[in-house]
C-alpha cells in the first residue's frame, strides 16, 4: 500500500520511548485516517522491540519497520529517509513524543508545499515536570518559546532556528537537488545546522509550523 507520509526515528537504546512513539503515531494515523509508515533505524542496540510492537494492537493504515546502520544519526536518518516508501518524510529523535496535530500538521504542509524547494521546522516542548524541577529545562524550553509566534504563523526561519527533531521535507526534492545529512560531520547537534546551511545554499526555504512534540 502507498504511504502518505513515512516518519524515520534514529534509534538507540530506547525501547519504551519507541513503544510510546509507536502508540501514539498508531492513534494518529488512525485519527486522520493515513497511511503512515513508521521506520525506527538502530545500530543494534534494542532489546525485543520487534516483539513488544508486535504484542501492541494492530492499526491497518500503520506499518512500522526497524533497520540497522552504523551508530551516527546523520548516517541513521539519511539511510531511513532512502527506505522510506512516501515521498512525504518527517524526521523526529527517538527521545520526544508527538503531540496531538503532529502528524496531520506535517502532512497539509507538505501537500500544500508542492514542489517548492522547503524544510518544514515544528515546535519543540519539554516536560511540564522537568521545567518545574530543573532550571536548566526552564531555560532550554524559555529559548523555544520566544519562536512560538513565527511558528504558529508559518513564517520562514534561519538555520539557527531549524528543528531536525522535528522536521518535514520531500524526499523526491532532497534527492534532486542533492542535500542530505553530512554523514561526517558527527559533533553534537552541528549537524543539525550543517544541514539547514546545506539546504539553503540549494536554495531551500525552512518554514514553520505548528506540528509540536515532547523532548
Amino acid at each position: 500500500m502507498k504511504k502518505n507520509i513515512s516518519i524515520i526515528v534514529p534509534f538507540y537504546k530506547r525501547d519504551e520511548y519507541a513503544i510510546n512513539i509507536y502508540k501514539e503515531i498508531s492513534r494518529q494515523s488512525k485519527q486522520e485516517n493515513l497511511n503512515v509508515e513508521l521506520i525506527f533505524v538502530d545500530s543494534n542496540s534494542r532489546t525485543n522491540l520487534e516483539k513488544k510492537i508486535s504484542e501492541l494492537p494492530r492499526v491497518n493504515n500503520l506499518e512500522c519497520n526497524i533497520f540497522d546502520t552504523r551508530d551516527y544519526v546523520s548516517v541513521k536518518r539519511n539511510y531511513g529517509i532512502s527506505k522510506a516508501n512516501s515521498d512525504n518524510i518527517i524526521i523526529m529523535d527517538d527521545d520526544c513524543i508527538p503531540c496531538e496535530g503532529f502528524l496531520i500538521n506535517h502532512y497539509n504542509s507538505l501537500i500544500e508545499s508542492g514542489e517548492a524547494k522547503v524544510l518544514f521546522s515544528g515546535i519543540v516542548k519539554y516536560q511540564d515536570s522537568l521545567i518545574k524541577n530543573s532550571n536548566y529545562f526552564k531555560f532550554r524550553d524559555q529559548g523555544h518559546r520566544i519562536f512560538d509566534q513565527k511558528f504558529h504563523s508559518s513564517e520562514n526561519i534561519n538555520f539557527h532556528n531549524i528543528v531536525v527533531m522535528n522536521m518535514s521535507f520531500k524526499k523526491k526534492i532532497l534527492s534532486e537537488n542533492s542535500v542530505k545529512f553530512n554523514e561526517e560531520f558527527n559533533a553534537y547537534g552541528f549537524e543539525d545546522l550543517q544541514f539547514g546551511i546545506d539546504a539553503i545554499k540549494k536554495k531551500f526555504t525552512i518554514k514553520a509550523n505548528k506540528a509540536t512534540i515532547i523532548h
